[in-house]
């Protein structure tokens, strides 16, 4: 077991003189609008380039080519596979299962909110059942564009979308077709696997065009996704005091000899399966608890609180203290662009709405914490983005961090979490780019819920029930957006993303949103609990 701590960090890091905002589509769907300029300094960037050359020497898995996977060559006429985008259609999936924790046995409810990244003439691939009414809010309300829905195909293998779809006749011939029509296929997955650059690869070869995908290296992703390797990654880049005391355990002797010493010197404890995500995989543990219980009894504690009896936790899992008190939640959304094409770019600094013992992300807004604050975390963001760069990705990213302390005055920043996809905070975030053109003219706050008891309705009557809050394009860019449909549909949760002039009125607008679907829902004598 290895622990850290101690040691501080100085960076040359700075806003840019100019402070203008870089601004570009990757494609017409995805604009990019860079919200705090950063410079770092020649001598930083030459440091950061050392490490990454240093990373890619002692791990393999980082040395290899630009796919990160051991693919054949294409024969005949087959096309090529490359990072990037190119000028022709996309396919754009949400695909949840290869997340640790996470089941591959029932679709992700939120897989829809990826169609908002789409645009005329491309393909959304589905897991589940499709909802035609969302598909037409979003072409037709939100005007985002007539988007071709491939969905799963039936009876075919279980596991990751990509691979369901790359083994199915039917799917494979739309896809290869729609690649010769359009001269090229990018493919945009919410997250980089290796199934996702299997499916490029097939449809390159079948159809003799070339494939970008818009994501790093699958083995990069899976390194980047890894909260034992990203808390390295802080202690190399901002040095060890930038994250809470951490340690790694490699069998459940170790777990539980690591909780033991930090029993003694903090009042929390956290174990997190490291390669899951969005608090599935934290188990919290109070240190009075811990300091009684001896190996077969704290293991058998540490398992219970998982929820599942331990199953499917795996060795080595991250152990550190847990940030308490804890001023703020910020997460630093970035867009990495290709190594060569300039700096990571910070598209926004958003405090996280966090419920529950394990940290669960309900929702976001953009963060109240003053200019200094955000220049600090967007210098800091970026230098850890630029080593992930350095390495070969390309794409979205974001950086959780919690702000430690009794008050803002005296908070430590601890960067606590990396990931690297697509997320509930960057779909909301390129959709209201979209729609609106800069998402700071119309800020928004997210809500995203689960758990709730409403009664099930069609989504015509949730757009009813939300009414003249409803965002239109038309009519003064602001209102509600629905992200995804189905939680509301099923009458378990919500996931909308609410536009105002200012944050305030985004606030008081979401309040009055939620009241609305509650409320008529409770009409009908379901009550509704958060």
């Amino acid at each position: 077991m290895t622990v850290g701590g101690g040691g501080a960090a100085a960076g040359t890091v700075s806003p840019r003189p100019d402070a203008v905002k870089r601004v570009w589509r990757v494609r017409p769907s995805l604009p990019v609008v860079e919200q705090i300029p950063v410079t770092v300094g020649e001598a930083e960037q030459r440091r950061i380039a050392a490490l990454a050359d240093e990373l890619r020497d002692r791990d393999a898995a980082l040395a290899d080519d630009a796919r990160g996977l051991h693919l054949p060559a294409p024969t005949g006429d087959g096309g090529r596979v490359g990072q990037g985008a190119g000028d022709g259609p996309a396919l754009i999936f949400e695909d949840h299962g290869e997340i640790p924790l996470f089941t591959t046995a029932v679709p992700s409810a939120l897989e829809y909110r990826s169609l908002l990244l789409a645009e005329d003439g491309d393909i959304l691939a589905l897991g589940g059942q499709r909802v035609a009414d969302f598909e037409a809010y979003a072409r037709d309300t939100l005007r985002l564009g007539e988007v071709d829905v491939l969905p799963r195909p039936e009876g075919g293998p279980g596991g990751a979308l990509p691979d369901a779809l790359r083994t199915d006749p039917a799917s494979m011939t739309r896809l290869v077709r729609r690649a010769r029509e359009g001269g090229s296929l990018t493919v945009i997955p919410y997250l980089s696997t290796a199934a996702a650059w299997r499916l490029a690869e097939a449809v390159a070869e079948q159809a003799g065009v070339d494939v970008s995908v818009l994501a790093p290296p699958p083995r990069l992703a899976a390194r980047v996704n890894d909260k034992a390797w990203f808390s390295r990654r802080v202690a190399e880049v901002l040095g060890p005091d930038s994250l809470p005391e951490t340690g790694w355990a490699a069998d459940a002797f170790e777990l539980t000899d690591a909780l033991h010493v930090l029993a003694k010197r903090h009042g929390r404890l956290v174990v997190k399966m490291p390669d899951s995500a969005g608090g599935v995989g934290n188990v919290v543990l109070d240190s009075a608890d811990v300091a009684d219980l001896d190996h077969d009894r704290l293991l058998a504690h540490v398992w219970a609180r998982t929820g599942r009896a331990g199953r499917g936790w795996t060795f080595p899992l991250l152990v550190g203290a847990w940030s308490d008190p804890v001023v703020d939640s910020p997460s630093v959304q970035l867009w990495v662009p290709a190594r060569g094409d300039g700096l990571p770019v910070v598209e926004g600094v958003f405090s996280q709405v966090l419920k529950g013992a394990r940290g669960t992300f309900v929702g976001a807004a953009p963060t109240w914490l003053p200019p200094e604050w955000q220049q600090r975390l967007a210098g800091e963001a970026v230098r850890l983005a630029l080593l992930f760069q350095q390495l070969g990705y390309l794409g979205r990213c974001s950086f959780d961090a919690v702000l430690t302390g009794a008050d803002l005055e005296s908070a430590a920043v601890h960067w606590v979490d990396a990931n690297g996809r697509w997320g509930g905070v960057s779909i909301a975030l390129t959709a209201a780019n979209r729609l609106v053109g800069d998402w700071q003219r119309r800020p928004f706050v997210i809500v995203q819920r689960s758990g709730l008891r409403m009664a099930p309705q069609p989504l015509p009557g949730v757009l009813e029930a939300i009414g003249p809050q409803l965002f239109r394009p038309s009519d003064g860019r602001t209102g509600a957006v629905v992200l995804a449909p189905c939680r509301l549909m099923e009458g378990t949760g919500m996931n909308l993303m609410v536009l105002a002039g200012d944050i305030a009125s985004a606030e008081a607008d979401a309040a009055t949103v939620k009241a609305r679907l509650l409320g008529a829902l409770e009409a009908d004598g379901v009550s509704a609990v958060a």
